[in-house]
């Protein structure tokens, strides 16, 4: 994570998708990642101005 943009890895198995919770701006959903194993990294959706953190849902 750093300035507008970022990466998550993730280990497992299951579905996740990544938010990037942006300041000034509405937050960025991605879609739903499906993983059967091993390690997934992912780049997050930009921020426009600052990319405060990143939360990973699981279902």
């Amino acid at each position: 994570m750093g300035g507008t943009g970022g990466w998550v890895q993730c280990t497992g198995k299951g579905e996740w998708r990544t938010v990037s919770i942006c300041d000034f701006e509405r937050d960025r959903t991605s879609v739903w990642h499906s993983q059967n194993g091993g390690t997934m990294r992912k780049s997050v959706l930009e921020c426009r101005w600052d990319l405060a953190d990143i939360k990973i849902e699981k279902r």
